[in-house]
């Protein structure tokens, strides 16, 4: 190197200057807020996901226990019909049980719904089943 090249060399300070620091610490922030709204995203979906099992847990269990007492004794169909559309609630869940005769002779016809609040909005789910009633 010639004697000019080194003075030129000596001359300038090398390192980071202000705006590159800027630049990484918004690059920084701005994965930083994603990832941030990562874990609140997945929160939200996770409650959303422990409402609807335990909806479907409540309509299964509720079906299961109706058409076992049917299928126990045939006089609960007229109790089951008299008390269609009856509501009930298990937390903050409510029930509706609804009871029809189908269009075949001897089919019962349940449908359950679970209704809940999630969001300021009413979130339904429903169940229906067929059960053959011997008469």
């Amino acid at each position: 190197m010639t004697r000019r090249m080194m003075e030129n060399l000596r001359g300038r300070e090398y390192g980071y200057i202000l705006l590159d620091i800027i630049f990484g610490l918004f690059i920084f922030s701005f994965g930083f807020i994603i990832l941030l709204d990562l874990f609140t995203v997945s929160e939200t979906e996770s409650i959303e996901a422990e409402n609807y099992i335990c909806a479907v847990n409540i309509a299964r269990s509720t079906m299961d226990e109706i058409i076992q007492n049917i299928k126990n004794d045939n006089g609960k169909v007229a109790e089951y019909l008299e008390q269609s559309g009856s509501e009930s609630s298990e937390e903050r869940y409510k029930k509706i049980c609804t009871f029809e005769w189908g269009e075949v002779s001897g089919v019962l016809d349940i449908l359950v719904e679970i209704h809940w609040k999630e969001k300021k909005e009413i979130r339904v789910y429903c169940l229906e089943s067929c059960c053959y009633v011997e008469t």
